[in-house]
């Protein structure tokens, strides 16, 4: 059975792949800006997309292509709306790197992955720190359009920008090299070993490299992680129970 640093993980931020299909969020509606109050100025509009402000959007961006012949009638229906709210938003609002975000998921359940891609990469190009357009482009090259060394660049660009759960992104970046990037299968320890020097206490990680080099049939390494997990959580009986059973 594969395990997991963190079982269910895939992708996060505002989407999750659920049966193959990406999901989103619903995000807000923005506040009203209030009246201008006395010595205060009022902030001018928002650019329109295609203004000289901000990059010239991906061509066709606001086209949905519906690839998906097996999506549910009420989600087709529920993602199409979504669509072209924020197709609307974006006609205000075309600064807003979460709002290509959710463009790009949506296109994504409709299996328009080249869509998708602009939308993410587009996101990217207007802010820089749009880690879940990282995670999404990591997670479309990984399962959809294989492009394994830019899932890894991706996912390292993330990593670098020091989001408060990137444990969570190093544990992608393990799956890459344990499941899909046999080039770089080499890595896989090192991924792990590297956050848990950040994470000092998720002492889960050394029963994950544990479980890692059961897969490999490399016992001795198996029961070395084991035994490093056990030193720091005695009490864990399944673990217990495998190095056991490994001893024999």
């Amino acid at each position: 059975m594969k395990k997991q640093l963190l079982p269910g993980l895939i992708a996060f931020f505002v989407i999750f792949i659920i049966g193959g299909t990406f999901w989103y969020f619903t995000r807000p509606s923005p506040p009203v800006a209030p009246a201008s109050r006395k010595n205060e100025t009022t902030p001018p509009p928002p650019p329109l997309v295609g203004s000289q402000d901000v990059p010239k959007p991906p061509e066709g961006f606001a086209e949905l292509k519906d690839n998906n012949r097996t999506m549910r009638e009420s989600l087709r229906k529920d993602l199409k709306e979504k669509f072209s709210e924020i197709i609307k938003r974006l006609e205000t609002e075309p600064g807003d790197s979460a709002l290509w975000v959710d463009l790009g998921s949506i296109k994504y359940a409709f299996d328009d992955f080249n869509g998708a891609e602009d939308a993410w990469k587009y996101a990217i190009e207007i802010n820089l720190l749009a880690d879940a357009a990282r995670m999404n482009l990591a997670a479309l090259y990984q399962y959809k359009v294989p492009n394994y060394p830019e899932a890894e660049r991706m996912l390292r660009m993330v990593i670098e920008n020091n989001p408060p759960d990137a444990i969570r992104v190093y544990a992608e970046l393990f799956d890459l090299y344990r499941y899909r990037y046999s080039e770089k299968a080499h890595l896989a320890e090192g991924v792990m070993l590297e956050a848990y020097r950040r994470y000092p206490a998720e002492h889960a990680i050394l029963k994950t490299l544990a479980w890692y080099y059961l897969e490999q049939k490399n016992e001795a390494r198996a029961i070395e992680y084991f035994e490093k997990y056990l030193e720091k959580d005695p009490t864990d009986v399944s673990a217990q129970e495998e190095l056991a059973r490994l001893r024999q």
